[in-house]
Protein backbone atom coordinates (compact mmCIF):
# COMPACT_ATOMS: atom_id res chain seq x y z
CA UNK A 1 0.00 0.00 0.00
CA UNK A 2 1.05 3.09 -0.42
CA UNK A 3 2.00 5.90 1.74
CA UNK A 4 0.27 9.48 1.33
CA UNK A 5 1.99 11.06 4.67
CA UNK A 6 4.01 13.28 2.53
CA UNK A 7 1.41 14.36 0.34
CA UNK A 8 -1.17 15.06 3.09
CA UNK A 9 1.37 16.66 5.15
CA UNK A 10 2.41 18.98 1.68
CA UNK A 11 -1.46 19.20 1.25
CA UNK A 12 -2.06 20.37 5.10
CA UNK A 13 0.83 22.75 4.60
CA UNK A 14 -0.46 24.54 1.27
CA UNK A 15 -4.65 24.86 2.43
CA UNK A 16 -3.03 26.26 5.34
CA UNK A 17 -1.56 28.78 2.81
CA UNK A 18 -4.06 28.63 0.92
CA UNK A 19 -6.69 29.74 3.49
CA UNK A 20 -4.06 32.43 4.33
CA UNK A 21 -4.50 33.71 0.76
CA UNK A 22 -8.52 33.53 0.56
CA UNK A 23 -9.16 35.05 4.11
CA UNK A 24 -6.61 37.70 3.24
CA UNK A 25 -8.58 38.64 0.17
CA UNK A 26 -12.14 37.55 -0.24
CA UNK A 27 -13.03 40.46 -2.03
CA UNK A 28 -11.08 43.18 -4.21
CA UNK A 29 -11.62 45.92 -6.78
CA UNK A 30 -11.12 44.14 -10.41
CA UNK A 31 -8.53 47.52 -10.89
CA UNK A 32 -6.28 46.08 -7.76
CA UNK A 33 -6.28 42.78 -8.32
CA UNK A 34 -2.88 41.86 -9.86
CA UNK A 35 -1.06 44.09 -7.75
CA UNK A 36 -3.30 42.04 -4.63
CA UNK A 37 -1.99 39.02 -5.93
CA UNK A 38 1.92 40.28 -6.18
CA UNK A 39 1.62 41.61 -2.55
CA UNK A 40 0.49 38.10 -1.44
CA UNK A 41 2.78 36.08 -3.56
CA UNK A 42 5.68 38.26 -2.10
CA UNK A 43 4.21 38.07 1.60
CA UNK A 44 4.08 34.19 1.68
CA UNK A 45 7.23 33.83 -0.31
CA UNK A 46 5.67 30.43 -2.66
CA UNK A 47 4.68 30.85 -6.38
CA UNK A 48 0.73 30.74 -6.76
CA UNK A 49 -1.68 31.63 -9.15
CA UNK A 50 -5.03 32.88 -8.28
CA UNK A 51 -7.88 32.81 -10.16
CA UNK A 52 -10.80 35.09 -9.42
CA UNK A 53 -14.98 34.94 -10.60
CA UNK A 54 -16.86 37.96 -9.64
CA UNK A 55 -14.79 39.03 -7.31
CA UNK A 56 -14.00 36.02 -4.90
CA UNK A 57 -10.83 33.59 -4.84
CA UNK A 58 -12.16 30.54 -6.79
CA UNK A 59 -9.01 28.63 -7.31
CA UNK A 60 -5.36 28.27 -6.26
CA UNK A 61 -2.55 26.76 -7.79
CA UNK A 62 0.82 26.40 -6.05
CA UNK A 63 3.84 25.71 -8.08
CA UNK A 64 7.58 24.06 -7.14
CA UNK A 65 10.56 25.53 -7.67
CA UNK A 66 11.16 24.36 -11.12
CA UNK A 67 7.15 26.01 -11.51
CA UNK A 68 5.99 22.77 -12.15
CA UNK A 69 2.13 22.50 -10.53
CA UNK A 70 2.34 20.58 -7.39
CA UNK A 71 -1.31 21.72 -5.64
CA UNK A 72 -4.50 22.88 -7.01
CA UNK A 73 -7.58 23.75 -5.44
CA UNK A 74 -11.08 25.21 -6.11
CA UNK A 75 -12.85 26.98 -3.70
CA UNK A 76 -16.92 27.79 -3.14
CA UNK A 77 -17.53 31.48 -2.98
CA UNK A 78 -17.15 31.07 1.09
CA UNK A 79 -13.88 30.28 0.36
CA UNK A 80 -14.08 26.94 1.57
CA UNK A 81 -11.77 23.95 -0.39
CA UNK A 82 -14.38 21.48 -2.29
CA UNK A 83 -11.59 19.76 -4.55
CA UNK A 84 -7.70 19.74 -4.52
CA UNK A 85 -5.23 17.67 -6.11
CA UNK A 86 -1.71 17.27 -5.44
CA UNK A 87 0.68 15.98 -7.65
CA UNK A 88 4.56 14.17 -7.56
CA UNK A 89 6.71 14.10 -10.11
CA UNK A 90 8.77 11.33 -12.21
CA UNK A 91 12.01 13.29 -11.87
CA UNK A 92 13.46 11.38 -14.83
CA UNK A 93 10.56 12.31 -16.75
CA UNK A 94 9.84 15.86 -15.51
CA UNK A 95 6.06 14.52 -15.20
CA UNK A 96 3.68 14.37 -13.21
CA UNK A 97 3.81 10.67 -11.72
CA UNK A 98 0.83 10.38 -9.35
CA UNK A 99 -1.98 12.92 -9.30
CA UNK A 100 -4.15 12.37 -6.10
CA UNK A 101 -7.53 13.90 -6.26
CA UNK A 102 -9.33 14.83 -2.50
CA UNK A 103 -12.93 15.97 -2.00
CA UNK A 104 -12.32 18.89 0.33
CA UNK A 105 -8.58 18.60 1.55
CA UNK A 106 -8.64 15.30 3.36
CA UNK A 107 -10.82 12.91 1.83
CA UNK A 108 -9.29 11.10 -0.78
CA UNK A 109 -10.98 10.41 -3.92
CA UNK A 110 -8.81 8.70 -6.26
CA UNK A 111 -5.54 8.52 -7.81
CA UNK A 112 -3.93 8.37 -11.46
CA UNK A 113 -0.22 6.83 -11.90
CA UNK A 114 1.49 7.44 -15.22
CA UNK A 115 4.48 5.54 -16.30
CA UNK A 116 6.57 7.20 -19.06
CA UNK A 117 9.08 5.77 -21.65
CA UNK A 118 12.64 7.64 -22.55
CA UNK A 119 10.91 10.18 -24.49
CA UNK A 120 8.56 11.12 -21.74
CA UNK A 121 5.51 10.01 -23.56
CA UNK A 122 2.63 8.25 -21.38
CA UNK A 123 3.56 4.54 -21.48
CA UNK A 124 0.30 3.30 -19.50
CA UNK A 125 -2.25 5.48 -17.32
CA UNK A 126 -3.42 3.64 -13.76
CA UNK A 127 -6.95 5.19 -12.00
CA UNK A 128 -6.73 4.05 -8.48
CA UNK A 129 -9.13 3.77 -5.82
CA UNK A 130 -8.86 4.96 -2.30
CA UNK A 131 -7.93 2.24 -1.42
CA UNK A 132 -5.05 1.22 -4.17
CA UNK A 133 -6.92 -0.92 -6.25
CA UNK A 134 -7.20 -0.70 -9.74
CA UNK A 135 -10.32 0.77 -11.58
CA UNK A 136 -9.05 1.12 -15.27
CA UNK A 137 -5.80 0.31 -16.43
CA UNK A 138 -5.05 2.52 -19.90
CA UNK A 139 -1.65 1.90 -22.25
CA UNK A 140 -0.20 3.56 -24.89
CA UNK A 141 1.55 2.65 -28.11
CA UNK A 142 3.67 4.76 -30.12
CA UNK A 143 5.29 4.18 -33.97
CA UNK A 144 7.71 6.85 -35.23
CA UNK A 145 6.91 9.97 -32.02
CA UNK A 146 3.02 9.24 -32.93
CA UNK A 147 0.29 7.62 -30.97
CA UNK A 148 -0.81 5.09 -32.45
CA UNK A 149 -3.18 2.58 -30.02
CA UNK A 150 -5.10 3.38 -26.70
CA UNK A 151 -6.22 0.47 -24.85
CA UNK A 152 -8.19 0.41 -21.84
CA UNK A 153 -8.84 -2.47 -19.67
CA UNK A 154 -10.94 -2.62 -16.19
CA UNK A 155 -9.81 -3.64 -12.74
CA UNK A 156 -10.25 -7.79 -14.04
CA UNK A 157 -8.03 -6.72 -16.88
CA UNK A 158 -10.92 -7.30 -19.53
CA UNK A 159 -10.82 -4.93 -22.20
CA UNK A 160 -13.12 -1.90 -22.17
CA UNK A 161 -12.24 -0.07 -25.57
CA UNK A 162 -9.46 0.42 -27.78
CA UNK A 163 -8.50 3.29 -30.36
CA UNK A 164 -6.57 3.25 -33.01
CA UNK A 165 -4.92 6.26 -34.10
CA UNK A 166 -3.90 6.74 -38.65
CA UNK A 167 -1.76 9.97 -39.69
CA UNK A 168 -1.63 10.94 -42.94
CA UNK A 169 2.46 11.95 -44.02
Amino acid sequence: QRDFRPALWGLTVLVFITFLVASCAPRVQIDDREEHERRLREELGIQTQIKWSHDVVNQVRHFDRQGRLINEQWLNPKGTIVTSRALEYNERAGKPELVVWYKGTEILRSSYRYQYDRRGRVLEESWLTPFDEIQTRTEYEYDNGNLIRKIKYNRFDNLINQTEYRYEN
